[in-house]
């Protein structure tokens, strides 16, 4: 490889990581603005009013609504997909840290 394809490759190469670091803060930023939110679902999941709304849902006493949240299996999943995404940021953040 001649030195101006290399040099071409490079900056492809840095244009492309300054990119994708530009998007991950953005959803990092966001990610973190909704936590709140999270732990709040969290909080409901389970809880005496959730058994409640989830008691009337099942007897029909809310037509046309989504509902996903009063499905024991969706909010335990969401909290299990967020656990592993928190597991794979931190070997991520600590990958980068010891090849820094």
């Amino acid at each position: 490889m001649d030195r101006a394809q290399n040099i071409r490759e490079m900056e492809k190469i840095f244009d492309k990581h300054n990119e994708l670091i530009k998007k991950l803060s953005e959803f990092l930023d966001e990610f973190e603005s909704d936590l709140g939110a999270y732990e709040k679902l969290k909080q409901y999941y389970g809880s005496k009013t959730w058994q409640e709304d989830k008691d009337d849902y099942d007897k029909g006493k809310y037509e046309n609504i989504k509902a996903g949240v009063l499905s024991e299996d969706a909010i335990y999943n969401l909290i299990a997909d967020n656990y592993f995404l928190a597991l794979k940021l931190l070997n991520l953040a600590n990958k980068v840290l010891q090849d820094h």
